[in-house]
């Protein structure tokens, strides 16, 4: 019987390049959707939350309920080394790994993944068009039955030509105990960083691979368009605030049917 997860990782150590000059002052992870640091919404993800009305006081960790454990990646050696920086800490079991720039809404995505896991290593997943593959890692099919992909293997960052399938990995992992022992002796792939796809897939043969086909919707957060998407989206959903978007849509037909 598959053990509960207990633990989950939320790696914050990117620059926020793309986001400067605010990420000068604030860091990504901080940056709000609408009212809501990304932040937050991982971390409720994270306690199955799915509220996102929730009072703070709800939202808010609590002392001797729940464990937190900051620890620092001194150097940016990438996703999969950052993740080993917390195998100190971490409880017995599977863990989870979630990356806030990663928006999903609607159903919490790591609940789904959690009540299908199996063992092995759990990868959401989503399909993307050819000129998207090079910006995610790739799995290798085997065979798909309702949500769930099997998977032979899966390949970080391939060129469209290259790419065995387009079905993307996004952020958020249900992984094997056994992947700090991969990571730890992982050696650089793409961009030079050692990379978590690399690692799962080294492990394919011993610890199956699936991919999950989560119901929630996906926002790249990491770029401005999808935060700005991200941020319509709620705002479209908030009775205060439909009559703005609404204006600001027939203002900007007005002017493209004057034109």
């Amino acid at each position: 019987m598959t053990r509960p997860v207990r633990t989950a990782i939320f790696p914050v150590a990117g620059l926020g390049t793309r986001f400067l000059p605010a990420t000068k002052a604030t860091p990504k992870e901080l940056l709000p959707v609408l009212d809501t640091p990304l932040i937050q919404y991982a971390i409720d993800e994270a306690r199955g939350k799915d509220d996102i009305a929730e009072e703070l006081k709800e939202a808010a960790l609590h002392p001797g309920v729940d464990d937190v454990v900051f620890t620092l990646q001194k150097k940016p050696k990438g996703l999969g080394h950052a993740v080993l920086c917390a195998k100190d800490y971490v409880l017995d079991g599977a863990v989870a790994v979630i990356l806030p720039d990663d928006l999903i809404l609607g159903a919490p995505c790591l609940s789904e993944m959690v009540a299908a896991y199996d063992g092995g290593h759990m990868v959401a997943t989503m399909a993307v068009e050819d000129d998207e593959v090079s910006k995610y890692g790739i799995l290798d099919v085997i065979s798909q039955e309702g949500r769930v992909t099997r998977a032979r293997s899966m390949v970080e960052k391939p060129t469209p030509e290259n790419a065995p399938s387009r079905m993307a990995v996004i952020g958020r992992y249900v992984l094997d105990h056994d992947i700090f022992d991969a990571l730890s002796t992982q050696k650089p792939g793409a961009g030079g960083e050692i990379q978590l796809t690399d690692a799962i897939a080294r492990e394919a043969a011993t610890r199956p691979i699936t991919g999950f086909g989560f119901s929630g919707t996906r926002f790249d957060c990491g770029s401005k368009a999808g935060m700005l998407e991200a941020t319509l989206h709620l705002s479209a959903q908030d009775p205060e605030l439909a009559p703005v978007l609404n204006a600001y849509a027939s203002a900007t037909l007005s002017q493209r049917s004057a034109a």
